[in-house]
Formats: C-alpha cells, structure tokens, sequence
C-alpha cells in the first residue's frame, strides 16, 4: 500500500515547492503588459459588433457624471464609452483620463470598458 501513496506524495511535495517558488508579476508588470497589449477603442467596430468581447482595449478622452454602480461616460473624439472603474481610483468629472482595460460590450447602445488602469492626462 504504502509503494501506491509514493507517487502521490512525490507529486504533492513537487507541487508544493513549486507553487513556493513561483513568482507572481508585479502590478507594474502586469500594467505594462496591458499598454503593450492594448488597442484603441474603436467605437464604430464595437457598435457593429466587430470586437470581440474580453479584447484588451484603450481610450481617453474627459470623464463626464458618474453612477452608483462606479460607471462613468468618457467623452472621446468619436463618441462616448462608458467606463467601468475597477480599480478603485476616484476620477472626477471634466478629468482628462487614459482607460485601460477589456471591451465588455455594450451597455445602453455604448461601448463599455473595464478598467483595470486609469491614468491622468
């Protein structure tokens, strides 16, 4: 019996030390990656269905009157998206802002954005 548990335990033990000594990527990473990644939000593409869902995207533009569910409008030169904030950061009305983030589709005809990095102009 215990010739059986061996393997189990060898893959356990291995599993275990490399779970220890893998290095996850910083956010600075992780943020870089995504500018690297990401293109502009086509907004005309995206209202014709042309992008796909999950695409990693950018916008900028000014941030116009938030909600309560942390959505915001960016006014950009082609229109407006609505921004999901999910990092937390406050952005104020008339903010000139860079969005980062994943295309989720639209939402009230718009194309909207989750942001994971929002930077200042």
């Amino acid at each position: 019996m215990k010739w059986l548990l061996m393997p189990v335990l060898l893959c356990s033990l291995a599993s275990s030390a490399f779970l220890e000594t893998k290095e996850l990527p910083t956010k600075q990473k992780l943020d870089d990656d995504l500018k690297k990644q990401a293109v502009e939000a086509d907004i005309f593409k995206m209202k014709k269905g042309e992008v796909e869902k999950e695409t990693k995207v950018y916008a900028e533009g000014a941030a116009a009157s938030a909600d309560q569910e942390g959505i915001f409008a960016l006014s950009v030169k082609a229109g407006t998206v609505y921004v999901e904030n999910l990092t937390g950061r406050r952005v104020q009305p008339g903010d000139n802002v860079r969005v980062y983030g994943m295309y989720q589709g639209l939402r009230n005809g718009h194309p909207l954005i989750a942001a994971v990095l929002i930077e200042t102009l």
